[in-house]
């Protein structure tokens, strides 16, 4: 699954970015009224599914291998 920005014109809705999509792709079309509140919503919803509620916590020193372009905050 794909999360696309776009707008809508009054008449068509316009992707940005031009995404090269195969012909007769399903989409889901979600009305954002104030982008980010709405928008972290979706995103915090998506999230949530890719976990579960026992899903462990795991400590730096149980990476195996560090990702080098993470940059740690």
């Amino acid at each position: 699954m794909k999360a696309l920005k776009g707008t809508y014109d009054g008449e068509r809705i316009q992707l940005e970015g031009n995404p090269q999509l195969p012909k007769d792709s399903k989409l889901i079309v979600i009305l954002l009224d104030d982008e980010s509140a709405d928008w972290n919503e979706v995103s915090s919803q998506s999230l949530n599914k890719a976990y579960g509620e026992d899903e462990p916590e795991y400590s730096l020193s149980e990476v195996k291998e560090p990702n080098p372009d993470y940059e740690s905050r």
